[in-house]
This record gives structure tokens, C-alpha cells and sequence, in this order.
């Protein structure tokens, strides 16, 4: 059961002498057992899934990817999974409050510096080069097998995977999406967006918060969208890069500027 308006641990109290049991939310009544109904009403707090394995000192799920790729439960630089973590430029390890071309590492916007890779035909999901390690977020803070994620593993994430948005995860208030491993072909690439749904939080799953993004220093959209970057340079545009959005109703991939803020959320290749 849904953590309500009160902390309670597992416990019962009779109902025997009551004409009508009320549960609220907010001030509002959302559910109602009359008299006879039942004889004792339970209240438990429900398991959480804890993830699937540790690599490095950060945990993993495995999400039942074709691929089989594993992905962290956590952003780099946050301890829980609501928490944001550190925001970063594209190909940057030094996490900042601020973000403009003229404090980007890799040169301006008519001037890249690195990763210059063009193509005379792309397509907006072509790759011109890959971050090198002394250049991914997800091995300079986690290293062992971590990486930042490529464009196809976003789109098996979102393919693959069960999608379900929250206003309040695991009681955190945090809004984002709980990605959760499909339980049968027919919820893959399902994206549910309000109503309720048979997974819960002990069922396998991540969850990626709705951090915002910084504008120049100011962030904004704190619980309606977040971003996450990919390791890829778009090959049509050098000051593009791939990343992973998300709000209340879309799930996309696709460009930005290099020198916008993203989150990381590091993965395990398998």
C-alpha cells in the first residue's frame, strides 16, 4: 500500500465498531470501507527493490535489456536515486552551476576544439566520435566497469522498458520517471503517464528524477523534466551531442549544444 498521510509501520486496528473507515489524502477521502466489509484493516510500508549487484561501490539493476545492459540506480554525484547529482556539460568531468559556450572546455560554438568528427550525410542519431575515458563523467567518478550510456542503449531503454511517471517517488516528493523491467512483451515501450498500474517499487526498476536543466546558471523545470547525456558527438553538427529527455507526457533522444548542463546516469556494458 501507498504511503498515505501518515508513517505507519505494519500494524492492524479493528474496524469491528465502526460504521464507515475513511482513508485520506491531503484532506481528501480516496478510499471508504462500510461496516461489515472487513473485520481489521492492515497497514504496511512496502519493500523497495534494492537493485541487482554492486560494481565499485555503486549499485546496478538489470533490467531484462536485450543488450543486457546494466544501469546504475543512481546519477553521478547523488547518493539516492531522487537526488539529482552533479550537472555537466557535454564531455566534461568538473560538474558546474553555469553553462554558456564561453565557459565550455571544448572551444565556442563556431570553434569546437575536440571531437570534430563530421559526416557529408547524417541522420540526427549519427555518431562522429565517441568521449574518451579521461573525458566520460561515469568513469572519472565511478570507474571500474562504468560508462556513460551510448544513443542505442537510450533507445532500449525506452523500447524495452515499462515507464511510468511519479510526482512523488518512494515518498520523496521527487517527481521523474520508475523505469521499470518489463514483466511481459506486451508492457515494452509503454510510457504511462497518469492512472494507476500493477508494478510497485519492489518490483525491479530506476528511477531517473526530473532534475531541470541549468539556463546559463539559473536551473529550471525542477519536477517537470530532466536530461541525461549520452557519450556520443553528433557527427551533422560538431557542437551537438546526444542525450536522453523526459517530462510528464514524452520520452525522447536526440541533439543539443554540447555546452548545456545534463545529468549523468553511468550504465555497465555487457
Amino acid at each position: 500500500m501507498k504511503k498515505i498521510s501518515l508513517v505507519l509501520a505494519a500494524f492492524a486496528i479493528s474496524i469491528a465498531a465502526m460504521a464507515q473507515f475513511y482513508v485520506y489524502k491531503n484532506g481528501s477521502i480516496v478510499y471508504r470501507i462500510d461496516e461489515g466489509v472487513a473485520d481489521s484493516v492492515s497497514f504496511t510500508t512496502p519493500s523497495v527493490f534494492t537493485g541487482s549487484g554492486m560494481e565499485s561501490g555503486h549499485e546496478y539493476v538489470d533490467l531484462g535489456l536485450s543488450d543486457g545492459t546494466l544501469w546504475a540506480t543512481c546519477n553521478v554525484g547523488a547518493s539516492k536515486p531522487e537526488e539529482a547529482g552533479h550537472f555537466f556539460a557535454w564531455g566534461e568531468t568538473s560538474p558546474k552551476a553555469s553553462f554558456t559556450w564561453s565557459n565550455y572546455k571544448f572551444g565556442t560554438e563556431d570553434n569546437i576544439t575536440k571531437y570534430t568528427t563530421t559526416c557529408s550525410y547524417s541522420s540526427w542519431s549519427s555518431i562522429g566520435e565517441y568521449l574518451e575515458d579521461e573525458d566520460n563523467a561515469a568513469i572519472t567518478y565511478w570507474g571500474g566497469k562504468w560508462t556513460m550510456p551510448t544513443n542505442s542503449q537510450f533507445e532500449d531503454l525506452i523500447t524495452e522498458c515499462y515507464w511510468v511517471w511519479t510526482t512523488d517517488y518512494n515518498g520523496s516528493n521527487k517527481s521523474g520517471y520508475i523505469i521499470y523491467k518489463a514483466k511481459n512483451e506486451s508492457d515494452k515501450g509503454k510510457m504511462i503517464t497518469s492512472g494507476g498500474t500493477s508494478y510497485t517499487i519492489a518490483d525491479a526498476h530506476i528511477f531517473l528524477p526530473a532534475a531541470g536543466i541549468y539556463v546559463n546558471d539559473e536551473l529550471l523545470g525542477v519536477g517537470e523534466y530532466g536530461t541525461i547525456w549520452s557519450d556520443g558527438q553528433y557527427c551533422g553538427n560538431t557542437n551537438k551531442a546526444l542525450h536522453l529527455g523526459f517530462g510528464p507526457d514524452y520520452i525522447y533522444h536526440d541533439i543539443t549544444e554540447r555546452y548545456k548542463s545534463s545529468n549523468v546516469r553511468p550504465v555497465i556494458n555487457k
